[in-house]
């Protein structure tokens, strides 16, 4: 199985966000850098794949909108594609 830890920390803005899960789930360069293509790519994950997301420091979710979305996006991806899985440290 596949893991990927993906800091949550590093998703301060929208084109900081973008860059780094583009380069960390190592998605191709077609990649739309948006929460739909996020979406998409994640539930075309065929491998068995463990996402460990790391929230320590994150702030409240208030203070960053953005973060919160994509961690959502991540959460509804894992919930709909059996391949995927997701672990909160």
């Amino acid at each position: 199985m596949a893991c990927i830890v993906l800091d949550a920390n590093r998703l301060t803005d929208r084109e900081t966000a973008h860059s780094y899960l583009e380069y960390i789930l190592r998605f191709p360069p077609h990649y739309g850098r948006n929460l739909d293509a996020l979406y998409d790519l994640l539930t075309e994950i065929s491998e068995p794949t463990n996402i460990v997301l790391v929230r320590r420091f994150c702030g409240d979710p208030s203070e960053n909108p953005l973060r919160e979305s994509i961690l959502k996006t991540v959460e509804e991806a894992c919930r709909d594609n059996d391949r995927l899985t997701l672990s909160i440290l």
